[in-house]
């Protein structure tokens, strides 16, 4: 149970890696636009004469994305495990 909860929180801990990446490079691109990144967040840049703003949000792709991650990491491992309980 304890390697799975580890492996859990490794996996959690790549999804919030490329999630911060995906974050800022999306938050530093000056596009007056509405945009859905990579991993599911929801940006709005607006500028006026007084200034440029950003409104954030999540979609419910952010929840497919992070379960798909962790589908993905622990699937990888159970099947690196077998492999190597196997041999």
């Amino acid at each position: 149970m304890q390697k799975l909860i580890k492996q859990f929180s490794y996996a959690t801990l790549l999804w919030v890696i490329v999630f911060l990446i995906d974050y800022g490079v999306e938050l530093f691109q000056v596009i007056n636009s509405e945009r859905v990144t990579l991993m599911g967040l929801y940006i709005k840049s607006t500028e006026d004469s007084s200034g440029l703003y950003t409104i954030f949000g999540f979609t419910p792709k952010i929840i497919w994305v992070y379960l798909g991650v962790i589908f993905i990491w622990c699937g990888t491992y159970y099947m690196i495990m077998r492999r190597r309980n196997k041999g």
